[in-house]
C-alpha cells in the first residue's frame, strides 16, 4: 500500500474506532441514546470509506475481528439483561452486512457507481438490521415508547417539505463542483425514492391502527411473555422511518466523497479481470 494510501486508511480506520467506542460504552456502558445514535451514524459514514482500503485484505480476518470484538462486549458489558446481547449482536451484525454490501459492490460491478456504492447502506436487509436492534434497544431501556404516532406520522411529510426548500436552494446555488442537471438528477433519484419506497408504504399504517399498536405496546411492554411480539410490532411502525434516516446518511457519505474526489484522495484505474462463463 503506498504512502497516500496509508495515510487515508489510517485516517478512516481511527475515526471508526473512535467512533466505535464512544457509540459502545455511552450505549451499555453509560446507558445513553442521543450519543450512541450519533457516533452510531458517523461510523456508518466512515465504514463506507474503510471498506475502499480494506478490499484487498483477507475478509476473514476482518470477520474474525468483528466477531471477536462482539465476545469481547458481551464479557465486558456482562449484565443478567437479554436486551443487552440481542443489542450486541445487531449492532455488530449490521456492520457485518454493512461491510459484506460495500465489498460486494466494489469487487462485483464493472464500473464503480459512487452513489450507488454509498447507497448500499439504505438496502432493505440493513434496514431491517438496525430497524430490529433500535427496536430492542427501546425494550430494554424505556418502560413506555418514546415518541408518538403524530411523530412517526408526521416525520415523512416534514422531511419532504424540507426537501422541496432544498431544491429552491439548489436552483439557485451557482458555485457547485457538479453540473446543475447532474446535481439535480441526483435530487430527483433521491426524491423518487423516497415518494415510492418510503412515504407510499409508511402512509398504509393508518393513524388508528398505529393508535391500537402503540396501546399494546405500552401495556405489554413490560411483560416478557409478549416482548418478541412488542419488538416485532415496533420493527413494522419504525422500518418506514429508518429507510429516510439511511438514506440520509448514505447521501452524506455520498457528498464527503464529492468534495474529496477534485483533491486527489482517490483516484480511478481500469484493470483487466478474467470472468468464468458457462458454453
Amino acid at each position: 500500500m503506498k504512502t497516500p494510501k496509508k495515510i487515508r486508511f489510517l485516517f478512516f480506520l481511527i475515526l471508526s474506532i473512535i467512533a466505535y467506542l464512544v457509540c459502545t460504552f455511552s450505549l451499555f456502558e453509560l446507558n445513553w441514546i442521543v450519543l450512541p445514535l450519533v457516533s452510531f451514524i458517523i461510523l456508518y459514514i466512515w465504514l463506507s470509506f474503510l471498506a475502499i482500503d480494506l478490499q484487498h485484505h483477507r475478509k476473514h480476518h476482518i470477520l474474525r475481528a468483528i466477531c471477536g470484538l462482539t465476545i469481547l462486549q458481551m464479557i465486558i458489558f456482562w449484565d443478567f439483561d437479554w436486551h443487552i446481547y440481542v443489542e450486541i449482536l445487531f449492532f455488530h451484525g449490521a456492520i457485518v452486512l454493512m461491510m459484506y454490501l460495500l465489498f460486494s459492490q466494489l469487487k462485483n460491478r464493472i464500473r464503480f457507481s459512487a452513489i450507488s456504492y454509498f447507497t448500499q447502506g439504505s438496502s432493505m436487509a440493513i434496514v431491517a438490521v438496525i430497524t430490529m436492534f433500535f427496536s430492542v434497544l427501546i425494550m430494554g431501556k424505556y418502560s413506555q415508547i418514546p415518541f408518538s404516532c403524530d411523530e412517526i406520522e408526521g416525520f415523512p411529510g416534514n422531511l419532504f417539505r424540507s426537501s422541496s426548500n432544498a431544491e429552491k436552494t439548489l436552483e439557485n446555488t451557482d458555485d457547485l463542483s457538479l453540473n446543475k442537471p447532474e446535481i439535480k438528477l441526483i435530487f430527483w433519484r433521491t426524491i423518487d425514492f423516497l415518494q415510492t419506497e418510503v412515504f407510499q408504504p409508511q402512509g398504509s399504517i393508518n393513524k388508528n391502527s398505529c393508535e391500537f399498536v402503540m396501546n399494546l405496546l405500552q401495556k405489554t411492554q413490560m411483560n416478557g411473555g409478549f416482548q418478541l411480539a412488542v419488538i416485532v410490532l415496533l420493527y413494522f411502525l419504525l422500518s418506514g422511518v429508518f429507510k429516510i434516516i439511511l438514506w440520509i446518511i448514505s447521501l452524506v457519505g455520498f457528498g464527503i466523497f464529492l468534495t474529496m474526489k477534485p483533491l486527489g484522495i482517490y483516484s480511478f484505474e481500469v484493470v483487466e479481470r478474467q470472468v468464468e462463463r458457462v458454453k
